[in-house]
């Protein structure tokens, strides 16, 4: 599918070259990005995260009938035993550790602009390995109870570049170009997970942890609010940005909100 979307986008570029009509190129644009996959993202997203979860799903029965009604007890101490789709909201701080992205933050800090954009375009097979190392951990593709030092190389750097035809995949569903809607209409929950699985949300323990302490109702949902729409214009810059770079924009974490990004979400 993520080479699909590579051949599409050469095509497209090679036919607006050649061609000298522009009513002709408007007409390949909108035929080129119209139902590309039979799939919808929900199925896509199904698809993607069903043999995760099918390995998971003989320890998760064997804990409910040793543990019983302790069972909710040893799934929020070991999220990672839980299906996807049993992993409350309130449990993402726990299984989306931060501690991955500080380390990159801290990294990056020294970085000139060139710099900078030099890293965001580095695949998976020329970033340096411990940027890899980090990007795995905060992208939860190794398990956090072993040492990611302890994974071969050449293992980490597939399991990058897996990530980003999965990314280049799923952007082109959150972009609209499927005709099944796109970012504007995911939930609160689907925008979190869209976001921590694009290195957006830089502390989730702490974002939670400041709307857990506001107790009155009308300014929780106002905090929500700001929270939501901010989240939005991250993806968005997001999405228009990631294609001209690779898997090495995930770990430079200056994405920032333009005024004008900030103006479409207010006219939204």
């Amino acid at each position: 599918m993520s080479q699909r979307i590579f051949m599409e986008k050469i095509e497209l570029e090679t036919y607006e070259k050649t061609t000298k009509n522009d009513i002709k190129k408007e007409v390949k644009k909108e035929d080129a990005s119209s139902q590309l996959f039979n799939l919808t993202r929900e199925q896509f997203q199904l698809y993607k995260r069903t043999p995760e979860d099918f390995y998971k799903i003989p320890l998760f029965a064997l804990v409910c009938i040793v543990f019983e009604e302790f069972t909710p007890i040893i799934c929020y101490v070991i999220p990672e035993i839980t299906p996807s789709t049993c992993i409350l909201p309130q449990i993402l701080p726990r299984v989306w550790n931060p501690h991955g992205i500080l380390k990159l933050k801290e990294l990056n800090q020294e970085l000139t602009e060139e710099e900078m954009i030099d890293l965001s375009s580095k695949t998976s097979y020329n970033l340096d390995i411990q940027h890899v190392r980090l990007l795995c951990q905060s992208l939860r593709l190794v398990s956090r109870y072993t040492p990611v030092s302890m994974y071969p190389e050449s293992y980490l750097r597939g399991k990058l570049q897996q990530y980003y035809n999965y990314l280049v995949i799923d952007n082109y569903y959150l972009s609209g170009l499927n005709n099944d809607g796109n970012l504007w209409n995911l939930t609160n929950q689907e925008l979190i997970l869209a976001c921590l699985e694009r290195n957006l949300i830089q502390d989730i323990v702490y974002d939670t942890k400041m709307f857990n302490q506001i107790s009155d109702p009308i300014q929780k949902k106002m905090f929500e609010d700001k929270y939501m729409n901010k989240l939005r214009v991250k993806l968005f810059q997001f999405l228009v940005d990631f294609p001209n770079f690779n898997i090495g924009y995930l770990g430079v974490n200056h994405v920032i909100p333009r005024q004008e990004e900030v103006d479409i979400v207010k006219w939204r």
